[in-house]
This record gives structure tokens, C-alpha cells and sequence, in this order.
């Protein structure tokens, strides 16, 4: 039976470590790489029969005058960076954390993370792949039920891959790695209430001056503008994006949030435009007609709203696939059916709606319908 590492990168996890390092129970070997903790991350890992490596800042990279001008000429405005900046190289770091480990097989969950495994299972999946994918929840509702998932690979024979970019970091494979999806894994993402975005922009103009053509970082740059709400900007990399070859439905996404930046902008033509285009690009999710719904129930246009929204519901969820909003495929849209179905003056239909939200939330979850707050526990 094949043996393998836990290699985690950790600055500052203290509180995290131990639930993560709890799940990952079993592993042979457990490896930190510490990049420059203050809190006592690396007595804890230690503590709880990790190996620590301590590298400070060894990762940390500072940008030249050279990487501004680059920036600036090629995108045609200023970057958020500058030469004082101190930003961190995650491909870099996750390589060197590989290189520490004794086995082959590296599984790389970060910190603030916890797996969910059937490890026999698992061990007996690796002799026949070279990778391994597996479901990952990014975030969470308040009870604790998926938010937001999609599928996702940091585990690996070394020997056969690595990663690259020095944010939104990705495992590239030899030509003749072997992929295997495991039924038996799910990773959870546990994200601390207090972390924030406020160095994710520079991080992501710093690291697409790597690559001009990188589709995967263009369109990371171009969400962060749209999440920092610079819509204009956002819109403009997003239509860079989308001249690249990229991932279908990374590229519907793509459209769904230039959408959204031209309906805050007051420009709702060129919104509806690349709702349509994003439910033409991958019909396959329910988030594009989502959108394209919501944005006619916000102009009180109801009969349209109700026509999209209905056939978002008729699309299966595809649980191994791309960005998957969890909430779009249980009670929400449903009950939004009721609502849009109620302003039609459509009572029968609205109160189906509404009994079709009331069966697929889940026993602690609230339905707001109708104007009225319900429990779901014995409503229907």
C-alpha cells in the first residue's frame, strides 16, 4: 500500500491548525511549512506530531519600478502594487513544501481546511492514478451546509506533477498523469471570519506580468476588479478573458459577472446581452437564467422572470463540475418562483412554488415567501 505526506503551508494558523491537522489523522507523514508565524503555529503543529519547517520570508517577493511600467503599459492603468509591496509566491511555496516530504504521494490541503475521507478507500485509489480530485465545499451557510463547491485536486505524486502561479496556484501534470476522481473525499474550506481580500488585487497584478495570455489569472484579475467594485476595469479584463481559449464554464461565469457590472452601472441592455451569452456559452448551470431571472423580478418585468427562473430548474445539478451556488439547486430558486408567481396574481402556481422550496430546504433553513417568514418544519 502506498504511503503519503500531509504538506501544508501555514503563517499565523495557530487556531486552524488543530481541526486540520485532527481530519488528516492516518496520514503517514505530516509535514508544515512554516513562512513566518508570530503566533505559535509552529509549537502547535509540533505539539500535535507535526514536522515543522521554519522558512521566514523566503517566499516574499518585491516588486520593481520595471514590473509598474510593464503593468501600466500593457493594461492601460496603474497597478495596486508598488515597490514596497510584499507579495508572496504560493506556487513557489507549495513546491518547496513537496520537496520536504518523504513520500511521493503529497496531499496539500491549506490551513484552514479539514477533509472528510474514507482513508482505506482512498489508500486503495492511489497505485492507479498519478492525481487525485475530489469534492470541496469553499464555503459554508450558517449550519454548516455547502455554500459554494466544486471540485478541486491538491493531491498528488510529486514525481508527476507541480504547481504553478504564484496566486490561484494550480497543479500541472506530465503529459501521462493519470487523474482518478475519489467518491470517498470531500475537503472543506473553513474560512476565518476576520480574513479578508485587501491583498488579493495586488497580488493578482503582480502575478499575471508572468504570463500575458493566462487565461486562468486574467480572469481572476478580472473578478477581484469586479469584487473590489471596479466595474469598468472588471468589465474591460473580463473582455480580455473572453478573446483567450478558456474552460466553458468559466467562461459563462465570466459573462454572468460583466453582467452584473453592467446592470450596477446603469447600463442594463448590455447586462441582459451577457446574461443570454453566459446561458448560450454553458447551459449546463443554473446561474446564468439566475441571474437573467433576478434581474427582470428587479425591473418588476414578472412573466420573463418567471419564464427563466422555471427553466433554471429544470437543469440537474452536476456535483463534479464547475462553481456550483448549492443554494440554486435546493429551496432558493423555488422560492423566488413564489414570490414572481404571486405578483402574476398566479396563486395556484405560487403555492406550489413555494411547497417545492419547503421540500428541499433543509429542517433549519427559513423560507422567506410570500412577504412571511415560515419554518419548514411542520408547515406543508
Amino acid at each position: 500500500m502506498e504511503q503519503f505526506t500531509v504538506a501544508t503551508i501555514a503563517r499565523n494558523e495557530a487556531k486552524t491548525l488543530p481541526r486540520l491537522l485532527a481530519s488528516v489523522q492516518g496520514a503517514d507523514e505530516v509535514v508544515i511549512l512554516d513562512t513566518g508565524s508570530t503566533d505559535g503555529t509552529a509549537d502547535v503543529a509540533r505539539g500535535l506530531g507535526a514536522t515543522v519547517h521554519e522558512v521566514g520570508e523566503r517566499f516574499i517577493e518585491v516588486p520593481t519600478q520595471a514590473d509598474i511600467d510593464t503593468f501600466t503599459e500593457r493594461y492601460g492603468h496603474a497597478p495596486t502594487f508598488t515597490t514596497e509591496s510584499r507579495l508572496f509566491n504560493y506556487g513557489a511555496a507549495r513546491n518547496h513544501a513537496m520537496s520536504l516530504a518523504a513520500h511521493d504521494w503529497c496531499f496539500m490541503p491549506d490551513a484552514d481546511e479539514a477533509v472528510e475521507w474514507d482513508l482505506e478507500k482512498v489508500r486503495s485509489l492511489l497505485p492507479e492514478c498519478d492525481q487525485v480530485s475530489y469534492r470541496f465545499a469553499f464555503s459554508h451557510n450558517s449550519d454548516g451546509t455547502p455554500a459554494l463547491e466544486f471540485t478541486h485536486c491538491k493531491f498528488l505524486r510529486r514525481s508527476k506533477g507541480r504547481w504553478v502561479k504564484k496566486i490561484h496556484e494550480v497543479v500541472v501534470g506530465i503529459p501521462e498523469a493519470r487523474l482518478r476522481y475519489c467518491e470517498d473525499m470531500y475537503l472543506h474550506h473553513w474560512q476565518q471570519p476576520s480574513a479578508n481580500r485587501t491583498n488579493f488585487l495586488p497580488k493578482l497584478e503582480y502575478a499575471i506580468l508572468e504570463q500575458e495570455d493566462d487565461d486562468r489569472n486574467t480572469y481572476y484579475l478580472a473578478r477581484e476588479y469586479y469584487y473590489v467594485g471596479e466595474h469598468d476595469t472588471a468589465i474591460k479584463m473580463f473582455e480580455r478573458y473572453l478573446e483567450l481559449p478558456g474552460w466553458k464554464p468559466e467562461r459563462g461565469q465570466a459573462l454572468i459577472f460583466m453582467g452584473d457590472c453592467y446592470k450596477w452601472t446603469g447600463r442594463g441592455t448590455e447586462a441582459i446581452d451577457c446574461y443570454h451569452r453566459a446561458m448560450i456559452e454553458d447551459d449546463s448551470r443554473r446561474e446564468g437564467f439566475w441571474a437573467l431571472g433576478m434581474t427582470y423580478w428587479e425591473w418588476a418585468k414578472y412573466r420573463p422572470a418567471a419564464i427563466y427562473l422555471r427553466a433554471a430548474t429544470e437543469i440537474p445539478l452536476q456535483p463534479n463540475y464547475y462553481l456550483n451556488n448549492m443554494g440554486l439547486y435546493t429551496w432558493v430558486i423555488w422560492d423566488q418562483l413564489s414570490l414572481v408567481y404571486d405578483k402574476l396574481g398566479e396563486t395556484r402556481k405560487a403555492q406550489e412554488a413555494w411547497l417545492e422550496a419547503v421540500k428541499a430546504a433543509p429542517e433549519d433553513q427559513r423560507i422567506l415567501s410570500n412577504g412571511k417568514w415560515f419554518h419548514r418544519k411542520g408547515t406543508a
